[in-house]
């Protein structure tokens, strides 16, 4: 009996220990909204990473994930950078895939122009690395390439803007 309550609480502490690592993981994306006349959007934007193993982090409304800039800024709008920070799993290779989303709702300006996304992601026991993707492109159906998603993806590519901090 006392076999099987001390193999439950081993148990018990390993899920609870595992789950406190887990927490304390975190990333966060800062995203650059260009300078080009109707480049803001109303719209929601999505966003996704990738690594070389496939694990993905996939954020749906990353305002509602973790914004920072407060209650009364205006996201995703011409020239902003826009900060967004939560609790997430950090994966262990490094990041080379980004994709992009538009909803392309909204109430004006529907399409954006995205220059870059940043990515930091840090964790117990690990540096905190900080990934740049450069996106230069419009998400929006009026404005070339007519799409409201757009993906880069450098896994396939032997160098990736990278760095450790």
């Amino acid at each position: 009996m006392a076999f099987y309550l001390t193999s439950s609480l081993l148990v018990f502490l390993f899920l609870i220990l595992s789950s406190i690592a887990s927490i304390a993981d975190n990333s966060e994306f800062i995203l650059s909204t260009g300078n080009r006349m109707n480049a803001g959007t109303d719209s929601t934007i999505d966003l996704s990473t990738g690594d070389l193993t496939g694990s993905q982090l996939s954020v749906s409304d990353p305002i509602s994930w973790g914004g920072l800039m407060g209650s009364n800024h205006s996201y995703f709008q011409k020239g902003g950078l826009d900060l967004f920070s939560a609790h997430a799993a950090c994966g262990v290779a490094p990041l080379c895939h980004l994709n992009l989303t538009s909803n392309g709702a909204g109430s004006s300006n529907l399409g954006w122009y995205c220059e870059y996304v940043q990515v930091t992601s840090t964790g117990p026991h690990m540096s905190c690395t900080t990934y740049e993707f450069s996106v230069n492109r419009w998400l929006s159906a009026n404005t070339w390439p007519y799409q409201l998603s757009a993906a880069i993806d450098a896994c396939s590519e032997t160098t990736f803007a990278s760095a450790a901090y």
